[in-house]
């Protein structure tokens, strides 16, 4: 295994991540003014709902983020809005109807201060309590 495959699947040694009572991981997220993210597939869309739950962020109904899957509606054409009380709609729709700004889950996460290593715990925490 080279250095470059050890240091990605590298389990973080001390969490830089806040915990709730269960163990949720805890981080805050910025909303974006008129900004959607793209999905591009069902894995990238599971973790971007993972990081909004940790975010304490729900859909504009009022359920957790990881309740439902919406992504099957337009598959890698669904956005996300970056807004708590968030929503799923395509891409033609937020960029053309209402001219949101797409951007990229990698660019999300940067814009987030999301590292890979704390979306590694975020994921380890969701596939160990999965419902």
């Amino acid at each position: 295994m080279n250095k470059k495959n050890t240091m990605t699947q590298r389990t973080p040694e001390k969490s830089k991540l806040e915990r709730d009572l269960e163990g949720k991981p805890k981080i805050t997220l910025k909303e974006l003014k008129e900004t959607a993210v793209n999905t591009l597939t069902q894995e990238i869309y599971n973790t971007l709902m993972q990081v909004y739950e940790c975010g304490g962020w729900k859909w504009y109904g009022g359920d957790l983020p990881t309740q439902d899957n919406y992504w099957t509606y337009y598959k890698g054409k669904t956005c996300i809005r970056v807004k708590n009380e968030f929503s799923y709609e395509d891409e033609k729709y937020y960029r053309k109807t209402i001219g949101y700004k797409i951007i990229s889950t990698k660019r999300f996460y940067k814009i987030q201060n999301i590292t890979p290593d704390m979306l590694g715990e975020i994921n380890k925490w969701f596939k160990e309590h999965s419902r």
